[in-house]
Order: C-alpha cells, then sequence, then structure tokens
C-alpha cells in the first residue's frame, strides 16, 4: 500500500498541496503501524521533496509537528533527519534547516546522528525517482 502511495506523492510533484495531503493521510491512517518502516520512510522522505520544492514552509513546519505527533521515533527521527539535510542542501533554505535541526536535537538529545554536522544528501536522494 505504501509504495503505491510513494508512487502517488511523488506523481504530484506539480501539486505539492495534493502530495502534503497524501502524506498526513498515510502517517495518520490507522494502518501506517503495520507498514514496514522503510515504506513509511520512502513515503515521508518523497513528500519532503515535494514540500521543499514547493518551498511550503509552513506546511514543512506542520509536516514536523505531524510527523513528532503521530509516529514513533524509529520514523519520527530519521524522517526529521533527512529533512534537515535536504534543506541545508539549498543555501536558500539553510535558516529553516538551522531551526528544524534545533528541534531535532531538542527532541532527540541523546541521537548521535542529531550532534553530527550538517551534510547535504547526495543528490540523488533529493530528485524524485522515476516511476
Amino acid at each position: 500500500m505504501s509504495s503505491k502511495l510513494t508512487k502517488v506523492v511523488l506523481s504530484n510533484t506539480n501539486n505539492p498541496k495534493l502530495a502534503w495531503h497524501l502524506l498526513k493521510r498515510i502517517l495518520s491512517s490507522s494502518t501506517s503501524s503495520s507498514l514496514p518502516t522503510h515504506d513509511l520512510l520512502r513515503s515521508t522522505r518523497a513528500a519532503i521533496r515535494v514540500l521543499i520544492a514547493a518551498n511550503m514552509h509552513h506546511q514543512i513546519d506542520d509536516l514536523c509537528q505531524f510527523i513528532l505527533a503521530t509516529q514513533p521515533p524509529n520514523i519520527a527521527h530519521p524522517s526529521l533527519l533527512f529533512l534537515v539535510r535536504a534543506l541545508a542542501h539549498s543555501s536558500s533554505h539553510l535558516p529553516h534547516a538551522f531551526s528544524r535541526f534545533k528541534s531535532l536535537r531538542a527532541h532527540f538529545p541523546l541521537s548521535s546522528s542529531s550532534t553530527l554536522p550538517l551534510q547535504p544528501p547526495p543528490p540523488c536522494l533529493l530528485q524524485p525517482t522515476p516511476l
């Protein structure tokens, strides 16, 4: 189910509001806890790329709060870490990356990856995967 939804999220790069609503639906679904972690992370990362490309900073902030409120740490931490790294990749998003990084450290103070220097993700992670 989640891989199909990931494809739908990625196919809506021209409609980032729909991609955002799809991700919220995925994460709030009662079946999301039964989905493989990899599928949930993939869907979240796809939507993050779409939101960043569309400069939807308000929705990105909402996404962070939504992830923290609805997802277990094994989903929330890597999702938010990916978000910080993706934001840091672009100089126009650095203020948002720094803010998200501080939030990440506040929510996950014992995580070693929350204290590492910001390194942008490889370009292949920022590009939508072909369907």
